[in-house]
């Protein structure tokens, strides 16, 4: 730097020829800044000079350019604090952007996946973060905050879909443990094929769906019928593609609709509360699920419980033990009176009668139970 540096720009800039002056440039600045400075167009008329913008390509300051540098600085700044350099490169993020909003899925499923990255979700954290409601408790489980990790993974509803589909895949994704929806889903978009994170895509705005109706339309819809839904939505997606529709895909059109329809609630015998339960079989084969929600005479949510079991992919058998952990669930809610409602035919008439079988010891450990209840009544009830 030189003992009497220029106070102003014009200073440095040619007169007669309108351009840089070289020779002031470098004798008054670092070789680093000179360069840079000596990159930068000048206009060849005499302009006043003007305040402009950096942000906007129109020079003119906006809120919206305003707010916007003031959330990517913050972001950097948090980024930089907990050690994610690789997030705080702008440039890095915009492309990651770009290729999430070029996956190949439905318009309605990128704008979840959007919203979901944005931390925009209406979960039950989110509208309490706003004033909206007075808890954030999952209204499902009502045991834990209703994050979107909570609502799409953890809970216990979406954990019986995820259970449905390929363990490899599932398995994966859960150890993804990033708290940041945006970065959970950058990294599954990275390390999982287009085809993988596809589903992954579809399946979690498919339990959302169903999460938000069971909340606010108290209509459940079983893990298989979502499950069902999404294999005939990929399907369907496949021949839009152009491409043949995988020989897994075993949901016939009926099956998958199941969510669509409208269900109608059947109220339990008089004085009862309801418990309806059910079971299926991972696509894998190697594994089970049952479940079994509680509901009073009105149809009020009482709670839901569902057990996962490895190794076991009998239906007759997973049939029985879903009446089981119905009865499970009944004890943990302190209930004497609970009418037990399943589509299995088998087990009722296992039930009624003397029955030896692959689910014999599970339905001598039922008769058990109900000694302990004031009353249990049971029936076969039909499912779409």
């Amino acid at each position: 730097m030189s003992a009497d540096p220029p106070v102003y720009v014009s200073e440095l800039i040619d007169a007669a020829t309108k351009a840089w002056d070289h020779q002031k440039v470098h004798e008054h600045l670092q070789p680093p800044d000179a360069e840079l400075i000596l990159k930068i167009p000048l206009s060849t008329r005499n302009i006043a000079d003007s305040w402009a913008w950096h942000y906007e390509r129109s020079g003119l300051f906006t809120v919206r350019s305003a707010y916007r540098l003031l959330v990517d600085t913050k972001r950097r700044r948090e980024d930089w604090l907990e050690g994610r350099p690789n997030t705080s490169d702008v440039s890095a993020t915009q492309g990651q952007w770009k290729k999430l909003w070029r996956v190949k899925v439905p318009s309605v499923v990128r704008h979840f996946a959007w919203r979901l990255a944005k931390n925009s979700v209406p979960t039950e954290s989110v509208r309490h973060h706003r004033k909206m409601t007075d808890e954030a408790l999952c209204p499902i489980c009502n045991g834990a905050e209703d994050s979107w990790r909570q609502a799409l993974v953890d809970c216990n509803m979406p954990k019986c879909v995820w259970a449905l589909m390929d363990d490899q895949l599932v398995e994966h994704m859960v150890a993804c443990k990033n708290d940041d929806a945006r970065l959970w889903l950058m990294e599954l978009m990275e390390t999982t094929r287009e085809e993988e994170f596809v589903r992954i895509l579809v399946t979690l705005w498919s339990i959302w769906w169903a999460h938000r109706k069971a909340i606010h339309e108290q209509e459940f819809q079983s893990p298989l019928s979502t499950f069902c839904f999404v294999e005939k939505y990929l399907g369907d997606l496949l021949l839009l593609w152009g491409r043949a529709a995988p020989n897994n895909t075993v949901c016939t059109a009926t099956e998958a609709n199941v969510g669509r329809r409208k269900r109608t609630w059947k109220q339990p015998r008089q004085g009862h509360m309801k418990v309806m339960v059910d079971a299926a079989v991972a696509r894998s084969g190697h594994k089970g699920s049952c479940a079994a929600i509680c509901r009073d005479e009105d149809g009020h949510f009482l709670g839901a419980s569902s057990v996962v079991v490895l190794g076991q992919v009998d239906p007759e058998i997973l049939e029985a033990m879903a009446f089981s952990e119905g009865l499970d669930l009944s004890s943990d809610l302190y209930l004497q009176r609970v009418h037990v409602s399943t589509d299995c035919a088998a087990t009722i008439s296992h039930m009624k009668g003397t029955y030896k079988g692959p689910s014999t010891t599970v339905i001598q450990d039922i008769g058990k139970k109900m000694e302990s209840f004031e009353s249990v009544c049971f029936e076969h009830e039909k499912r779409d």
